[in-house]
């Protein structure tokens, strides 16, 4: 007789994530993703063996228990797809299914390599009174805050949920992209998750956000060819059903390796405009010209020499922007050039009469603060 050996924690979440992420009704795909943890309780114990022990609870004790009738709610709700997931995993022969190898992989992998990492550093940050205050800490989101790890000397960002409960459903939101992208250059690569902790890990792609961190000379340095990948690669994530989130500080870029991509999610069924070339080329308009300059409040607060260094920047991501325009024009079809090539126009348009402006003096001096006595306030003397 055959030896059962049961199914390991990792395995029961991975097959549960897996189903989940292919259900085709919104609405019960999102409750199973916050009720994640019963699923896979229920999947390791059995339905019926959480069904029987509240059934033989005393009726004063089960109507008292909150948590034993919402458990008992769960469990019943759960009940009704339970047919729907055996017959899955009759259907993709359990864990050889590729969807569920990787999330194994991933589960295990943050288990054995990241986690004390991971539990040292959401300790330290316990401890301070902003987590920005971490050496660590790269930035934050609306569900995370991302900080750099360092694992047999290799690179690693790790993001942490803001909330003390992580939830299984913001990990799988984030997750359903990523896993689609694996192995695809210049978008981002998972390598570890954790629905218990709530937290992903990825690699460290080169290279710096589309913000003031850019310098002059990383401006100088886009070539045309970078130009044109990146092009290929948000036609690559449209393919693979992601959709981009195109803040200037989810665009990357690093001299030698060109533009990288992160922090970005699986297309929901009715976004039609993530799955249109043109309109997702457009996004990049943002963050093209968003390279290497400070806001104007930053302006104002850091004088005339900022100011006349943000003129010179914007006319440099101008010449940038026009020659992404005309690889656009060379490799793309007509069909899918309309809003790319509008969107275009239209900032190069308003950035150059926003330069034109700022040749007026009347301009600079009421955004740098003159206050009618003849002194532009804010400016380096």
């Amino acid at each position: 007789m055959p030896r059962i050996v049961p199914k390991s924690p990792e395995l029961c979440q991975a097959q549960c994530t897996a189903f989940i992420d292919e259900l085709t009704d919104e609405q019960t795909k999102q409750w199973l993703r916050e009720k994640l943890n019963g699923l896979i309780h229920i999947s390791i114990t059995g339905l019926h063996q959480v069904l029987d022990q509240h059934q033989n609870m005393p009726d004063i004790e089960r109507g008292e228990r909150a948590d034993q009738r919402d458990e008992m709610i769960d469990a019943e709700h759960i009940a009704s797809v339970l047919p729907a997931y055996s017959n899955f995993l009759r259907t993709v022969d359990g864990r050889r299914y590729e969807p569920i190898r990787q999330r194994e992989t991933l589960l295990v992998r943050y288990n054995d390599q990241f986690k004390p990492l991971v539990r040292q550093l959401t300790h330290e940050c316990s401890a301070l009174a902003k987590v920005t205050d971490h050496p660590n800490f790269i930035g934050a989101g609306v569900y995370s805050a991302a900080f750099q790890l360092v694992c047999d000397e290799q690179e690693y960002v790790v993001r942490i949920p803001h909330y003390t409960r992580p939830s299984p459903r913001t990990v799988e939101r984030y997750l359903s992209g990523l896993l689609r992208t694996q192995g695809v250059p210049h978008l981002e690569q998972v390598v570890a998750l954790s629905y218990e902790d709530g937290v992903t890990v990825a690699e460290r792609m080169p290279g710096k956000p589309m913000n003031n961190s850019l310098t002059k000379d990383d401006i100088s340095a886009i070539t045309d060819q970078q130009l044109s990948d990146l092009v290929d690669t948000l036609a690559r994530a449209i393919d693979c059903g992601v959709a981009i989130d195109p803040k200037p500080t989810n665009v990357l870029y690093d001299r030698q390796a060109g533009f990288g991509l992160i922090d970005y999610e699986a297309v929901l069924p009715w976004d039609d405009i993530a799955r249109n070339l043109g309109e997702v080329i457009s996004w990049m308009v943002d963050p093209l010209m968003s390279a290497g300059l400070y806001g104007t409040d930053q302006m104002m607060l850091m004088g005339w020499e900022v100011y006349e260094y943000s003129k010179s920047v914007m006319a440099m991501n101008m010449a940038v922007l026009r020659r992404f325009r005309a690889i656009i024009e060379e490799k793309l079809p007509a069909c899918d050039q309309v809003s790319a090539l509008q969107q275009i126009d239209m900032h190069l348009a308003a950035a150059q009469a926003s330069l034109d402006d700022q040749e007026r003096i009347d301009y600079i001096a009421g955004l740098m603060g003159d206050n009618g006595d003849g002194v532009i306030y804010g400016c380096s003397q």
